[in-house]
């Protein structure tokens, strides 16, 4: 049993599969190491000698990666044992399977690795849905094809050059492995003036110390040959790469080419890791004794899985190689300066940038999670200015992480304000009492808790309390009374800046932001639930003016949310899933009565066989009733968009309903701070209600003839017909009788 488990430790792996079908010739493995920022991504590597002992360190590798390129994902890898030569149909044979055996792993997404490239990813998006580096012709970033790893192992190197004293204008730089990877570095680095004086493959390695044509070298490698084909240069076997006198080496190919054994071969000053654990921790810790720095591997090509995250996210090419550039600059700059002024290896430093996603997670898991509030925790956590540069803080713009937790010192809010510009963010502010007291730091984790508990509004002070005191134990330091100092006045410094705000509170939020009188038919569905309570609250305490009706159906629901509509009062009302399908003959019905109102739908799915997860089948459904449809992704969208869809559906060329849309499954069930707008920026955005064309905006009148009934049932338009169909609300002439304008 112990053998079973010798992998895991207090992160993970959170699941490791084994497939195998024999009549196919399919051995394969994926491990899904951790998931608490949310999915995990990781390449899928096929080779003849893989093994679940690889799987699962680069599973880890990506876990790291991941959490220190600040995105929210979790980390994985997949591994496939079979040669990536063998022909193409019986190569895609065996991906296909192994693709359709993993095909409920909803944790894990497929990226291209080593042996496999875009075609096979979209062989595997054909297969079950779910993969990342795509074909362009698929609405992909083919990452391979641009370069993407090769494009952040540049910008690594620019920033470390300047910390080893080399002029990349000049610099030598050998490469261990030409392959999507390596191809790439090398024609980045040469359009800066860097020489490739060696580069290798499986074939043999290529040396010429005046420089290497990168342009050919790559030529031929697309061709389907050898690196030692290439026209000039000394022709050695592929071992002779790892004592190329170079300023930059660059491992791009397997795990653990540099060992104990051959480490003292190696003459180099700076090694970019282009490939997953390609140095073991021994030899790192020697290159380090000597002065060579290790850029380790989960810095230093993150640019695969900061563009593969970007893509599934819908991010442009341009904006993902922009991402890359910063995130991996950033980052390097900011390891690089720990280890110059610590003096230790880089990868404790780079560990440091991975490890604050571990430390909340031991930290909250225990509490937080216990009550439920949070499913997901998709958090990037900076713990204080001093571990991320000010001037860096750009590198979190293009993430998409729900939330941004910032403990930061006052001097430095601001700055960081002004840089971050994603609706998700939180800033927590305070002068750090331990380093005002000269104290020892308390751990990120300490530091977080406090936020992050009053963030989702899941446990007290006393609870925080006990978390708090058993993450400083778990560190082994003696900063207790500090770090519960910290997380107390994180906690208490919630208040000012954000609201916990569920996912009922969100959608309620409009309502209560919104200062006309507010009527509310409901019929409880869950997950819709949450949202007609507070509201119900709310207008209880009196902190809403409004009036809650309860109704026997959905269906009555929506015809008297369109009944009070029209009787000239604003009106919300919400709704979920089954609860929108008893409802849709009325959604047919109420959008021929130009009455406008907002609906809330919880999206769930509808279909057999019955699940929690949103498939919008319910939304989609509704698509030709002619309600106005607007989908939302986070909280704060729902927030806004409420308040759009009021402007909308009350906008006298529109008066039709408007259903905003939320997925029923990861917005109901977490939350997250939101920008609360202030009562007069509403009123200037939203102004009251125009009841025109209401039956309470219709004049009292006597019914005299036909011909009045008639022009009292067109009281929406013109009444003397001198502006054709001119809405009233454009129309100054006055109708006969009355007085009134029309």
């Amino acid at each position: 049993m112990e053998e079973i488990f010798r992998f895991g430790d207090e992160f993970g792996p959170a699941k490791v599969t084994h497939v195998y079908q024999p009549e196919l010739g399919l051995k394969g493995v994926l491990v899904v190491d951790n998931v608490a920022r949310g999915p995990a991504i990781g390449g899928l590597r096929m080779a003849p000698d893989v093994n679940t002992a690889e799987c699962f360190r680069l599973a880890r590798a990506m876990t790291l990666k991941n959490s220190a390129a600040g995105l929210a994902r979790g980390g994985g890898k997949s591994v496939l044992v079979g040669d990536p030569r063998m022909p193409r149909d019986a190569k895609e044979r065996l991906i296909r399977a192994f693709a359709h055996a993993l095909r409920n792993e909803r944790d894990y997404i497929f990226g291209p690795d080593m042996g496999t490239d875009e075609s096979c990813m979209a062989w595997i998006k054909d297969e079950i849905g779910r993969a990342v580096g795509l074909p362009a012709a698929m609405g992909g970033i083919p990452l391979d094809e641009i370069g993407a790893t090769g494009w952040g192992l540049r910008h690594a190197a620019e920033v470390a050059a300047r910390y080893c004293s080399i002029d990349l204008r000049g610099a030598r730089v050998a490469i261990q492995g030409f392959g999507a990877v390596g191809k790439h570095a090398a024609r980045f680095l040469a359009a800066q003036g860097a020489r490739v004086v060696a580069a290798s493959d499986t074939q043999g390695t290529v040396i010429d110390a005046a420089g290497l044509e990168v342009d050919a070298l790559i030529r031929v490698k697309d061709e389907g040959r050898s690196v030692i084909e290439h026209g000039r240069g000394e022709k050695r076997d592929g071992e002779a790469i790892v004592e190329v006198e170079c300023d930059i080496w660059i491992p791009a190919a397997r795990p653990d080419v540099i060992r104990e054994d051959n480490v003292h071969r190696l003459k180099t000053r700076l090694v970019l890791e282009g490939a997953n654990i390609p140095v073991t921790a021994a030899a790192e810790r020697t290159l380090h004794d000597r002065g060579v720095i290790v850029i380790p591997d989960f810095i230093a090509n993150a640019g695969g899985v900061i563009c593969a995250a970007m893509e599934f996210a819908g991010s442009s090419q341009t904006a993902a190689l922009a991402s890359i550039a910063e995130r991996i600059s950033a980052n390097t700059e900011a390891v690089l300066a720990r280890v110059k002024a610590q003096g230790i290896p880089p990868r404790y430093g780079a560990e440091r940038r991975g490890a604050p996603i571990f430390s909340y997670v031991r930290a909250a898991r225990s509490t937080i999670n216990e009550r439920g509030a949070i499913t997901r925790p998709d958090l990037v956590v900076v713990a204080d200015d001093t571990l991320l540069p000010v001037p860096a803080a750009g590198v979190l713009q293009g993430c998409t992480p729900r939330t941004v937790m910032l403990l930061v010192s006052r001097e430095a809010a601001e700055a960081w304000r002004s840089r971050l510009k994603f609706s998700g963010l939180l800033l927590v502010m305070g002068e750090s009492a331990s380093a005002s007291a000269g104290a020892q730091a308390p751990p990120v984790g300490a530091l977080c808790a406090g936020a992050a508990a009053r963030l989702t509004g899941a446990i007290g002070r006393t609870s925080l309390e006990r978390a708090v005191r058993a993450e400083v134990a778990s560190h082994g330091t003696g900063a207790v009374e500090s770090s519960l100092a910290e997380a107390l006045a994180a906690f208490d410094a919630m208040a000012p800046h954000a609201g916990a705000v569920p996912e009922g509170g969100t959608i309620g939020a409009a309502g209560y932001s919104t200062p006309d009188w507010i009527d509310v038919p409901a019929f409880p569905i869950t997950p819709q639930t949450e949202i007609i309570e507070t509201l119900a609250g709310w207008f209880a305490r009196g902190e809403a003016r409004g009036r809650l009706t309860t109704l026997e159906s959905e269906h009555s629901m929506v015809t008297g949310a369109a009944a009070a509509a029209a009787t000239g009062v604003r009106v919300f009302t919400a709704t979920s899933s089954q609860g929108l399908l008893y409802a849709m003959e009325m959604l047919f019905a109420v959008p021929g009565w130009r009455a406008p109102f907002v609906l809330v739908n919880v999206s769930r799915a509808v279909a057999t066989p019955i699940t929690l997860e949103p498939d919008h089948t319910d939304i989609l459904v509704a698509r030709d009733t002619g309600f106005v449809q607007i989908h939302c992704a986070t909280c704060q969208e729902l927030l806004d968009s409420v308040l759009i869809a009021y402007r909308l559906a009350e906008d006298m060329r529109v008066r039709v309903p408007v259903v905003v849309n939320q997925d029923g499954f990861y917005l109901s069930f977490t939350r997250e701070p939101v920008d609360m707008p202030d009562a007069e920026a509403v009123r200037r955005f939203l102004p009251p209600f125009d009841p025109h064309g209401s039956v309470r905006s219709r004049p009292r009148r006597r019914m005299r003839s036909t011909a009045s009934a008639i022009r009292v049932s067109r009281s929406g338009w013109c009444a003397r017909g001198c502006c054709g169909r001119t809405p009233r609300l454009r129309c100054g002439a006055r109708s006969p009788g009355n007085g009134r304008s029309r």
